[in-house]
C-alpha cells in the first residue's frame, strides 16, 4: 500500500503532462503523405513513360536527409491530378543516387501485375483497390488486334489509345462483360472514355447491367438487370460514373456494357468497379 502511494506522489500534474506528450510524440501520424493509403506497385519504366495527351506528370528532387517515400506520397497528395508516384530508376537519373521520384495521373490500381519485368521500379498508387482488375472479361471481334477486352482489366491506364478496347464494326458487337468468376458486391461501375475528338461518336446510349448466371452473349444481356444507363453522347476524355440504384449495392457475378443504338461504333478505354 505504501509502495502503491508512493507511485502516485511521484506522478505530479506537471510529469504526467510531460508523459503524456511524450507517448504521443511516439505515435505514428498518418498525416505525412498519408501513407497508410499508398499501395506500391511494380511498373514498367517503359510502360510509366508511354502515357500520352490528357495524363499529367512532374519530377521531383528529394532533399537531402529526407525519406523519399514520405516526401514523394505527400507532395502527390497535395497535388490534385495526381494519384500514382513511381521512383525514377538510376540509369535514367542525373545522379547515381535513389532521390528522384516522378509524379503521375495515370491509373495504377494496387492490383496491378507488371507483365514486362524487364525494367521494373517502385511505383506508389493512392487508388483503392477494386474488383475488376484481374477479371475475366469477354468481348466481340476487335478493330484493331492490340485494343483487346483484356486491356480494360489490367489495372493500368496511361491514356494511350492502345489501351482502350475497340471493336470490330460488325452488327451485334457493341459489348463487353466482365465474369468475376464469383459472386461479388459492388455500388459503383466508372468508365474512362477515349481521349480524342471522336469520343462523342464512340461512346453513347449505354446501359451497364448485372446477373448471376451467363446467358447468350451479346443477344441475351438484356436478361440481365439494369444497373445503369448513360445516354450521351460522350465528351473528350469523360469519366462516365455509374452508380447501384440500390442503397447497400448490387451483388453480381457478371457486368456487362452494351452501345444499345443501331450504331456500329463502340470503344472503352479503362473500367474500375467499387
Amino acid at each position: 500500500m505504501y509502495g502503491t502511494q508512493m507511485l502516485f506522489t511521484l506522478f505530479t500534474p506537471q510529469l504526467l503532462l510531460l508523459v503524456l506528450l511524450l507517448l504521443l510524440s511516439l505515435t505514428p501520424s498518418a498525416t505525412p503523405g498519408r501513407l497508410s493509403s499508398w499501395h506500391r506497385v511494380f511498373v514498367s519504366w517503359n510502360t510509366v513513360n508511354n502515357t500520352l495527351e490528357t495524363s499529367m506528370e512532374t519530377t521531383l528532387m528529394v532533399p537531402e536527409g529526407v525519406n523519399k517515400v514520405l516526401y514523394c506520397s505527400r507532395e502527390c497528395g497535395n497535388v490534385p491530378w495526381c494519384v500514382v508516384w513511381c521512383s525514377v530508376p538510376l540509369q535514367h537519373q542525373q545522379h547515381q543516387q535513389d532521390t528522384t521520384c516522378k509524379l503521375l495521373s495515370i491509373r495504377v490500381l494496387p492490383g496491378y501485375e507488371e507483365v514486362d519485368t524487364g525494367d521494373v521500379t517502385p511505383c506508389y498508387t493512392s487508388l483503392s483497390r477494386d474488383l475488376v482488375t484481374g477479371a475475366h472479361i469477354i468481348g466481340g471481334p476487335s478493330y484493331f488486334p492490340q485494343r483487346v477486352p483484356e486491356n480494360l482489366v489490367d489495372g493500368f491506364y496511361g491514356y494511350h489509345m492502345d489501351e482502350c478496347f475497340r471493336v470490330e464494326h460488325i452488327p451485334n458487337n457493341t459489348w463487353l462483360v466482365v465474369d468475376f468468376q464469383v459472386v461479388v458486391k459492388f455500388s459503383t461501375v466508372i468508365i474512362y472514355v477515349q481521349n480524342n475528338r471522336f469520343a462523342p461518336i464512340m461512346f453513347s446510349n449505354v446501359e451497364v447491367r448485372t446477373g448471376m448466371t451467363r446467358v447468350a452473349f451479346p443477344e441475351d444481356l438484356r436478361l440481365y438487370s439494369l444497373f445503369g444507363k448513360f445516354e450521351g453522347p460522350a465528351s473528350v476524355a469523360e469519366v462516365v460514373e455509374f452508380v447501384s440504384p440500390e442503397e447497400e449495392g448490387r451483388l453480381a457475378r457478371y457486368l456487362s456494357v452494351q452501345r444499345v443504338s443501331d450504331d456500329l461504333w463502340f470503344q472503352v478505354c479503362h473500367i474500375e468497379v467499387y
